[in-house]
C-alpha cells in the first residue's frame, strides 16, 4: 500500500533519528518560540539561551507572529562545540524582528552580562550548519547574521531591511562559510559595510533581490570566494559619496552591486537595473576575477557608474600574455541604457575614466560575448557600449551594438588587443556614434597576431570629429614587431558617415609587417566629409582585394575615390597590394587612389616607400584608378574601365539578396560582372558573401547571379517578435513554426538553419519556438531559413523582442479579464489575454 504524504514524513523522521544514533551524531533538540517578547519563556532571546551551547543539533520553530521587537537586547550567540542551529519562522510577510541599534540598554539576557553596541542579531561561532527562514528582520544596524566558522549559512525567504549605521559587519557576514541565500529579500540598507559579504568559501544567490540600498560600499562583496547568482533583481542600488583610497589600491572606488575579488562569479537569468556608482566602477558589478567570469541571460538597463557603467571586470595584477587571459563570458544578456560618467565634481584622487557605457574588460582577459544586444549605451570617454583595454582575445559571435554614443571614440566598442587575436562574427554594428575618433568599432594592438570579421555588418555610424576621425571601421596595429593580418569575409560595411574615412586599416612600425585581406564583401555607400577616399588600407607589407563591391562609397575633393591604397611604412621599401574580380562603382572621380609615399593621415603619421607594386586583375570598374606617384608600378589584366566614361556593372541596390547580410546582386545575366571570371572556381570555400555555391563560370563582385525565374530567397511574411515580446511570465499561448513565418515564391520547401538570440526562457525545438518569458531586457533573435531550390538561397531575419519586467494587472483588474464574458468575437484574443493573467498569477504566487 503506498505511503501517504504524514506516514512518508513519520517513516523519514523515525529512519533519520535511527541513522544518528547509528552513528553517534549528535542528538537533537526543538524549541517553539511563541511570543514576541524580548525576553522570558518562549521568547527567542530564551530559545537561543538554551540552544546556545547544549551540543545539540537544535531547530528553533517560531510560532509568534507580528512584531518582535530586539533593539535593546543582546541574543546569546550559538557557541562552538554546539550542534547545527536551524531557525524556522512563521514566513517573512508574517514575523518582523527589530534588531540591535547603537543606542540604549546596558544589558541583555543570560547568558551575556554585557551588551556590546557593534553585537549583531544572530552570531554563530560554530562549524555546524546554520538556517534561518521564514521572516524580516528590521534595522539591524550592528548585523542581522554573522558566522564566525566554515560551516554552512542558509537563508530562505528572509527579508533583511533597512539598517542604518557604521556597522562593521554589513547585515551577512561570513568569512569562511558556504552561504545560499534562496527567495530573500535585501532592502533599504545604508552604512559603510557592503550588505552581505563572504571570505573564501562560497556564496549561492537564487530568486533573490538586492535593492534600493544606499550604501559606501557593495550590496555583494565577495574575496577568493566562489559565486553564483540565479534568477535574482539587484536594483536601485547606489553609492552617494567618494570612498577614501585604502586596502587594494583597484579597490578605492567599489560598486553598489556585486563585487567579486580573487573570485570566479557566474551569473544567470538574473536583472541588474539602475544602479548607480557616482565614483565607482561597474555600478552593477565589478570584478577582479580568480577565474572564470560567465554572465548568462541576463539583463543590465539604466545602470551608471564612473566607468564600465554596468560591469567592469579588470584582471588585478600584471596582465596576461596574449592568449593566456581568463576568459568573460557573456551570453544571451541584454544591455540598454547603461552609463559611463566623470562625475561633475571630482575630489582629489578621483576616478576620471569614463569608459565602456556598459561593459569594461581589461588588464589581459579574454573577452567572449555571444548572443547578446547592446543598446543605447554611453560613454564619457571611450567605447560606448564595450571597451577592453590589454585583452589577451577578442570573440563577439551573433551579436547587436545599435545606437551607443561615445565622447571621444568607439560609439559602439574599443577593442585594444595585447596581441591582435580575434574575431567578430555573425554581428550587427549599427548607428554608433562618437563625439571624436571612432564612430563604429575600433580595434588597436601592439604585437602580434590576427583579426576576422566575419558574416557581419557594421553599418550607419558616425563621427563628429576631424583629427584622425573614422566613421566605421578602424583597425591599426603599432608594435616593434608584428606580423598581423586584417580579414575582412562576406561582410557588409555600409552608410558610414563622417569627417574622417568610414574604414582605416593601418600599420604603424619600424620593421614589422602587416596585410588586409578583404574577399567576398560589399562596401556600400559610405562617405567622408574630408578625405579623398572614404576606404583607406595604409602602411601594410602585402594587402589584397578579391571578390568584393565597392558601390557608391564618395570621396571628395580632385581625384577622389571609393578606396585609398595609401602604402606609407617606414620599414620597408618595396610593397604591393592586388585588386581582382572585384567590381568598383561609383561617381567619384576614380574608383582607386594609388599612393606610394606622402600620406598624411591619422594623427599626422606620414612615411615613405620607394614602390608600390599593383595588380589589377578582372575587375570593372567605372571610373578606372588612379597612380599619382612614380614610384608605383601596374600589372593590369582584364581590366574593364574607361576611366571616366562609365561602365555600369549592372548591379541592383543595397538589399536582402539572401544571406545573414545585405549586398548587391546582378539584375540579369547580361551584367557586366557576370561569368567574367570564366571557369575555375577561385572564391574562398567555393561560395559568394551569402553562401552561395558559385557557378562553373564565376562572377566578379561579392554575389553570384542567379537567374530570379529559377529561385528566389524565402520571404518573411510573419514577424516573429511580436509574437514573442511580453511581461516576463508571459506563456507562448501555442508554439511558433519557425518555417510558416516565411513563404517562398516557387514554393520550395523551406528548412529551419538556425535560431539564434531567443530571450531566457523560450526554445527552439522540433521546429518551434516554445516557453515562458524569464528575464526582463531587449533581445534580437536572428532566424536563417533556407528553400531547397537549385542553388539552395537563404535568408536571414531579424526580429526585435522587448520583454517586460512582469508588472500585471491589478486584483480588480485579474479578475475582471478572468470574467470577462464577452462574446463580440474577438474569442482568441480573450483567450490569449487569460492566458497571459493566469501566467502572472501563477509566477507571482511562487
Amino acid at each position: 500500500m503506498p505511503l501517504g504524504k504524514k506516514q512518508k514524513n513519520i517513516t523519514m523522521g523515525a529512519l533519520a533519528a535511527a541513522v544518528s544514533m547509528a552513528s553517534g551524531t549528535a542528538p537533537a533538540a526543538t524549541f517553539t518560540v511563541s511570543s514576541t517578547a524580548s525576553g522570558g519563556v518562549g521568547s527567542l532571546a530564551f530559545a537561543m539561551g538554551l540552544a546556545g551551547d547544549n551540543g545539540e543539533d537544535d531547530t528553533i520553530n517560531i510560532t509568534a507572529t507580528g512584531t518582535m521587537d530586539l533593539s535593546e537586547v543582546e541574543l546569546p550567540p550559538h557557541f562552538d562545540g554546539s550542534g547545527s542551529l536551524t531557525i524556522v519562522g512563521p514566513g517573512k510577510d508574517n514575523l518582523t524582528i527589530i534588531g540591535r541599534d547603537f543606542s540604549g540598554g546596558e544589558v541583555g539576557p543570560e547568558p551575556r552580562a554585557e551588551r556590546r553596541p557593534d553585537s549583531p542579531l544572530f552570531l554563530s561561532v560554530v562549524s555546524q550548519p546554520l538556517s534561518i527562514s521564514g521572516l524580516t528582520i528590521s534595522g539591524a544596524d550592528a548585523g542581522a547574521v554573522v558566522s564566525f566558522s566554515e560551516g554552512s549559512v542558509s537563508l530562505e525567504d528572509v527579508r533583511i531591511t533597512g539598517s542604518d549605521g557604521d556597522g562593521k559587519y554589513g547585515q551577512v557576514f561570513a568569512p569562511y562559510a558556504d552561504v545560499t541565500i534562496t527567495d530573500s529579500t535585501f532592502d533599504s540598507h545604508s552604512g559603510r559595510a557592503p550588505v552581505i559579504t563572504v571570505f573564501g568559501g562560497s556564496l549561492d544567490i537564487d530568486g533573490s533581490e538586492l535593492i534600493d540600498n544606499d550604501n559606501l560600499s557593495a550590496a555583494v562583496f565577495a574575496l577568493d570566494a566562489d559565486v553564483e547568482i540565479t534568477d535574482s533583481v539587484i536594483s536601485g542600488n547606489t553609492n552617494p559619496e567618494f570612498v577614501e583610497p585604502g586596502g587594494i589600491e583597484d579597490l578605492k572606488y567599489l560598486s553598489p552591486g556585486v563585487v567579486g575579488i580573487a573570485s570566479e562569479v557566474v551569473v544567470k537569468y538574473s536583472v541588474f537595473e539602475n544602479n548607480s556608482a557616482e565614483y565607482g566602477a561597474g555600478a552593477g558589478m565589478l570584478l577582479l576575477p580568480a577565474g572564470v567570469t560567465a554572465i548568462e541571460n541576463s539583463s543590465f538597463s539604466g545602470n551608471r557608474a564612473s566607468t564600465g557603467g554596468a560591469v567592469a571586470v579588470i584582471k588585478y595584477g600584471p596582465p596576461a600574455p596574449p592568449g593566456g587571459g581568463l576568459p568573460v563570458i557573456i551570453e544571451g544578456s541584454s544591455f540598454v541604457g547603461n552609463e559611463a560618467r566623470v562625475p561633475t565634481e571630482l575630489p582629489e584622487g578621483g576616478p576620471k575614466y569614463g569608459a565602456g557605457g556598459a561593459i569594461l574588460v581589461g588588464g589581459g582577459l579574454s573577452f567572449n560575448m555571444g548572443e547578446t544586444v547592446l543598446t543605447g549605451n554611453s560613454a564619457d570617454t571611450y567605447g560606448g557600449a564595450v571597451a577592453g583595454f590589454a585583452l589577451s582575445g577578442l570573440n563577439i559571435e551573433n551579436s547587436l551594438v545599435e545606437g551607443n554614443d561615445a565622447g571621444e571614440s568607439g560609439g559602439g566598442l574599443v577593442i585594444d588587443l595585447n596581441g591582435l587575436d580575434g574575431r567578430i562574427a555573425g554581428s550587427t554594428i549599427r548607428g554608433n556614434s562618437s563625439a571624436n575618433g571612432t564612430g563604429g568599432v575600433e580595434i588597436d594592438g601592439d604585437k602580434y597576431g590576427d583579426f576576422e570579421i566575419s558574416q557581419s555588418t557594421i553599418s550607419d555610424n558616425q563621427t563628429a570629429g576631424t583629427d584622425g576621425a573614422v566613421s566605421g571601421l578602424r583597425f591599426s596595429a603599432d608594435g616593434e614587431e608584428y606580423d598581423s593580418m586584417l580579414t575582412i569575409s562576406q561582410s557588409t560595411i555600409s552608410g558610414n558617415a563622417g569627417d574622417g574615412p568610414a574604414v582605416h586599416a593601418a600599420f604603424y612600425d619600424d620593421g614589422g609587417l602587416g596585410s588586409v585581406n578583404v574577399e567576398n564583401s560589399t562596401f556600400s555607400g559610405n562617405a567622408s566629409d574630408m578625405e579623398r577616399a572614404p576606404v583607406v588600407f595604409q602602411g601594410f607589407d602585402y594587402s589584397a582585394v578579391r571578390h568584393s563591391t565597392f558601390i557608391d562609397n564618395a570621396g571628395v575633393g580632385v581625384n577622389s575615390g571609393q578606396v585609398h591604397i595609401a602604402a606609407t611604412s617606414t620599414g620597408y621599401s618595396e610593397t604591393s597590394f592586388t585588386l581582382e574580380r572585384s567590381v568598383l562603382s561609383s561617381s567619384n572621380d576614380v574608383e582607386v587612389i594609388l599612393n606610394a609615399s606622402d600620406l598624411t593621415l591619422d594623427g599626422g603619421y606620414a612615411g615613405t616607400v620607394d614602390s608600390l607594386a599593383v595588380t589589377i586583375e578582372n575587375t570593372v570598374m567605372t571610373q578606372g584608378d588612379l597612380g599619382y606617384s612614380e614610384s608605383t608600378s601596374f600589372n593590369r589584366i582584364g581590366v574593364l574601365a574607361d576611366d571616366g566614361f562609365g561602365i555600369d556593372p549592372g548591379l541592383g541596390a543595397l538589399a536582402n539578396n539572401g544571406g545573414p547580410t545585405l549586398t548587391h546582386a546582378p539584375l540579369s545575366a547580361m551584367s557586366a560582372v557576370v561569368d567574367a571570371v570564366g571557369e575555375g572556381g577561385n572564391r574562398p570555400d567555393g561560395v559568394d558573401q551569402r553562401g552561395v555555391a558559385e557557378d562553373f563560370n564565376v562572377d566578379l563582385g561579392a554575389v553570384e547571379y542567379v537567374d530570379p525565374a529559377v529561385n528566389t530567397a524565402p520571404t518573411l511574411v510573419v514577424n516573429i517578435g511580436s509574437k514573442i515580446s511580453g511581461n516576463v511570465g508571459f506563456v507562448l499561448p501555442e508554439p511558433i513554426p519557425v518555417a510558416d513565418a516565411f513563404e517562398d515564391a516557387e514554393e520550395d520547401n523551406i528548412s529551419v538553419v538556425s535560431v539564434l538570440g531567443l530571450p531566457p526562457g523560450l526554445e527552439y525545438n522540433e521546429g518551434s519556438i516554445i516557453g515562458e518569458l524569464a528575464t526582463q531586457g531587449e533581445y534580437q533573435v536572428k532566424v536563417t531559413v533556407a528553400d531547397d531550390g537549385e542553388p539552395s538561397l537563404s535568408t536571414t531575419a531579424t526580429f526585435d523582442v522587448t520583454v517586460g519586467d512582469g508588472e500585471g494587472p491589478s486584483d480588480a483588474e485579474l479578475a475582471a479579464l478572468l470574467d470577462d464574458d464577452d462574446d463580440s468575437g474577438s474569442t482568441p484574443l480573450a483567450f490569449f489575454g487569460t492566458l497571459a493573467a493566469l501566467a502572472w498569477l501563477r509566477r507571482r504566487r511562487r
